[in-house]
């Protein structure tokens, strides 16, 4: 963008990516529009959630506390601050958030949860669409929910 100032910028997500994209949306004032399929809305609850899938025997409440201070000490901050729950109250663009009800990585509630959280979002949730598996379900309705951002910024 600092090459090319009359860029028109969007970012879009798939699930850690998309958690990624909702983050950058809120920081970035150079962006028109945002695109997060299947964002985890919170960083630590994510990890546990998968981690009692794969791993029941771990004991996730013991685990998650050291992950997180370890996670500090390799990035310099906790996993609540590259969380997009938190985040996502201050973005100021046009956001789609895309969920399918049927995904075992990312709960659809999270996606739910960050939908609730700001007025620039506009959630779009497929009935038993897998991870990541709205566009391949969906794809009418996806292309058709993508237009509607495009117009809403004039792209």
């Amino acid at each position: 963008a600092r090459n090319y100032p009359q860029a028109e910028l969007s970012v879009l997500g798939e699930s850690m990516g998309a958690a990624t994209a909702l983050l950058i949306a809120e920081k970035s004032d150079k962006l028109r529009f945002c695109v997060a399929d299947c964002p985890y809305n919170d960083m630590k609850a994510e990890l546990t959630f998968v981690g009692k899938r794969r791993y029941p025997y771990m004991p996730m409440g013991l685990v998650m506390p050291l992950a997180d201070l370890w996670f500090k000490i390799l990035t310099g901050c906790f996993m609540k601050d590259a969380s997009p729950l938190y985040h996502v109250k201050k973005l100021q663009i046009p956001t789609l958030l895309v969920h399918g009800t049927a995904d075992m990585t990312v709960p659809v509630e999270m996606s739910r949860e960050l939908a609730k959280a700001s007025e620039f979002i506009t959630y779009f949730e497929v009935e038993n669409a897998p991870h990541a598996g709205v566009i391949v379900c969906e794809p009418e309705k996806y292309r058709e929910k993508m237009q509607e951002i495009c117009g809403e910024v004039r792209v």
